[in-house]
């Protein structure tokens, strides 16, 4: 019963991500967190 309880959540997760164009993909994510991290060293380098 659970089980299909979850899935369903999980489902809803994964349309809310689609509509809101999120991408799975690793090179992007490492390319975010780049940009991310040189953005804050900028900050504390002023």
């Amino acid at each position: 019963m659970s089980d299909t309880k979850e899935k369903s959540q999980i489902e809803k997760f994964r349309e809310k991500a689609r509509e809101l164009e999120a991408d799975e993909s690793e090179e992007v994510f490492e390319a975010v967190v780049r940009k991310i991290a040189k953005t804050r060293s900028k900050k504390g380098e002023g």
